[in-house]
């Protein structure tokens, strides 16, 4: 593109763009400006391939890499690594917000908030034609980023970087606020979050209901169906309704027989990563969960808080035929118990009842606690009797 030559009225920015009015007193600055209607990107990062029209932008995203944080905001100790970034930053302190719309009486503290793309399928909008482009692929189902290691597919670059992290354990994002806590992440959306636990960041959102509290509004509204029994996403294949999408995601791989989760050790599949998770604790043998009572660890937390009854006594399952109570509900993988009822049951002397679970809230006791007394409550409350004698046919 040739710049037009300079006249009496454009001395100062002598340089024009022949496609759009934008006037610059440089040359160079002409030929970046130029990028920005051919879309061109000369300048590529060594380390991760992004590219950028201006070598400013790129020496700005190398600062992502290094985690270098030069500029600080003088009131709060938040730190970034680009002037416009503190600039706009201060404004939420400041509460100026110099963008005004046009059209309504909105006001905004940054420029790009006045700019918005739609969806032309949904209505979706945004501030960004990048966001647009990522929100399309929602709709389209491309998912072009793919990890190398484990065959994991995402919409962005962003979130494939995220995820590469998982099997890295690199967690480039570090707290600076205080010298504490030393905590660190692997996303600056988690750090934005930890952010908000330090005095003098943005508050927390509480719950009218109850005491829960939780760093974004969007969570708030997650938690208030708790206490409404809303659930507005449905299952397009069974009656299954639940509060969450994430719910939903996981419950539809109940009808496809999908178990994306893998053990690197066995050939264990799952179709959730937190018993993924759980498993991989049968190999290593980790026990995170500790009794605050007694020496007692286990794998689950679900395995502490039963165990935890044994200490207050409380049993909360109970009986509906009579007044028996209980401190577990029915584990059927217990191979050890199936034996011991199935050689009780096949006693003529000791016949089982039939009664449903729903007649007896006792036939789901954890049996492995205390075997077979699933079956002596449940013949007691069937027929009457004592119970003596079980004893020596089940031993």
């Amino acid at each position: 593109m040739e710049p037009s030559l300079p006249s009496a009225s454009s001395s100062l920015k002598p340089y024009a763009c022949d496609t759009c009015s934008y006037r610059c007193s440089r040359s160079d600055g002409l030929k970046e400006h130029a990028r920005t209607h051919t879309g061109e990107k000369p300048y590529a990062c060594n380390i991760c391939g992004t590219t950028y029209a201006t070598s400013r932008s790129l020496k700005k995203h190398f600062l992502t890499h290094t985690g270098e944080k030069l500029y600080a905001c003088d009131t709060c100790g938040y730190r970034c690594s680009q002037s416009q970034r503190l600039k706009e930053h201060a404004r939420t302190h400041t509460g100026e917000k110099p963008y005004a719309c046009d059209v309504c009486e909105y006001r905004s503290s940054q420029l790009a908030h006045l700019k918005t793309y739609a969806c032309d399928i949904c209505g979706y909008t945004c501030t960004t034609s990048g966001s647009l482009t990522s929100h399309t692929r929602t709709h389209t189902g491309e998912k072009p980023y793919a990890c190398d290691t484990c065959g994991y597919t995402c919409t962005t670059s962003s979130s494939l970087k995220s995820h590469t992290r998982t099997h890295t354990g690199e967690k480039p994002y570090t707290c600076d606020i205080c010298d504490i806590c030393g905590y660190t992440c692997t996303t600056s959306c988690s750090l934005k979050k930890h952010f908000r636990t330090h005095p003098g960041q943005k508050p927390y959102y509480a719950c009218d209901v109850c005491e829960y509290r939780c760093s974004r509004l969007a969570h708030l509204k997650i938690h208030a169906r708790t206490h409404t029994g809303e659930k507005p996403y449905a299952c397009d294949v069974c009656e299954y309704r639940c509060s969450r999408l994430a719910h939903l995601k996981i419950h539809a791989r109940t009808h496809t027989g999908e178990k994306p989760y893998a053990c690197d050790v066995c050939e264990y599949r799952c179709s959730r990563l937190a018993h993924l998770k759980i498993h991989a604790r049968t190999h290593t043998g980790e026990k995170p969960y500790a009794c605050d009572v007694c020496e007692y660890r286990c794998s689950r937390l679900a395995h502490l808080k039963i165990h935890a009854r044994t200490h207050t006594g409380e049993k909360p399952y109970a009986c509906d035929v009579c007044e028996y109570r209980c401190s577990r509900l029915a584990q059927p993988e217990c191979e050890r118990n199936y034996y011991r009822t199935s050689f009780f049951l096949s006693q003529p002397a000791h016949p089982m009842p039939e009664i449903a679970a729903s007649d007896c809230g006792g036939l789901r006791l954890m049996m492995w606690e205390h075997p077979c007394s699933i079956i002596d409550h449940a013949s007691f409350c069937a027929s009457g009797n004592d119970g003596e004698g079980l004893a020596e046919v089940i031993s």
